[in-house]
């Protein structure tokens, strides 16, 4: 079951701190840069708690890579901007746009009706 307004925070065992927030109309929630393997805990109401502990080890590549001479560590450990909520954004506006034109449609054909008054072969 999706649930909406869920909070979630996720770390993996390579980040430093926890990423937070809470889950979409959909009952998503996106967790960028989760490095190592992921531990998820999920609360919806005061009481109800839920918790994940990954297997799989996220962006590997990541603990393999050599630091760069002179590169700054915190700006390489910096989470990657959200793109969740630009992503369900434009996944709304493409949905209403599609739900518009077939309103536009239906209402064409409303107006466009040669039919007056309800014939007894249509109502049965």
């Amino acid at each position: 079951q999706y649930v909406r307004d869920v909070d979630v925070k996720v770390i993996g065992t390579q980040n430093k701190e926890f990423t937070a927030g809470e889950t979409d109309l959909r009952g998503v929630f996106v967790a960028d840069a989760i490095t190592g393997r992921s531990t998820v805990i999920a609360r919806t109401e005061e009481d109800r708690y839920a918790f994940y502990r990954g297997e799989t080890v996220l962006r590997p590549q990541q603990n393999k890579r050599p630091a760069k001479p002179g590169q700054d560590a915190a700006a390489e450990a910096a989470p990657a901007p959200s793109v969740g909520k630009d992503l369900l954004l434009r996944n709304i506006i493409e949905s209403n746009g599609g739900i518009n034109t077939l309103q536009r449609s239906n209402y064409k054909n409303l107006i466009n009706n040669k039919d007056r008054g309800v014939k007894a072969k249509k109502a049965f």
